[in-house]
């Protein structure tokens, strides 16, 4: 994976990060959120890994709070462009007085 350096991990921290990731995924998807990706989560949980964090709840709740800030920009922007029939008419330059 670009962006993490070359190092690995052993089994069991494997499986702390697999349940992390679960864990962060469950509760984007209970609460609604269709805007973060799964490869966003678990680069962010693979960043904190390398930092040297491997408590399963100190991943999950840091991992969430990383990316909200990412989750409102795009809910921002969604809301913004609305929709097609709101869309900002533009008038011809011919049209001009």
């Amino acid at each position: 994976m670009r962006g993490l350096g070359n190092g690995s991990f052993d089994p069991k921290t494997l499986a702390i990060l697999e349940a992390a990731f679960d864990e962060s995924w469950l509760t984007l998807k209970f609460n609604g959120n269709d805007k973060v990706r799964p490869n966003e989560l678990a680069r962010c949980i693979l960043r904190l890994a390398t930092e040297g964090e491997l408590d399963p709840a100190r991943l999950h709740d840091w991992a969430l709070s990383s990316l909200a800030p990412a989750t409102m920009w795009r809910q921002a922007k969604s809301s913004e462009l609305g929709s097609p029939s709101e869309a900002p008419s533009f008038v011809a330059t011919s049209d001009i007085a």
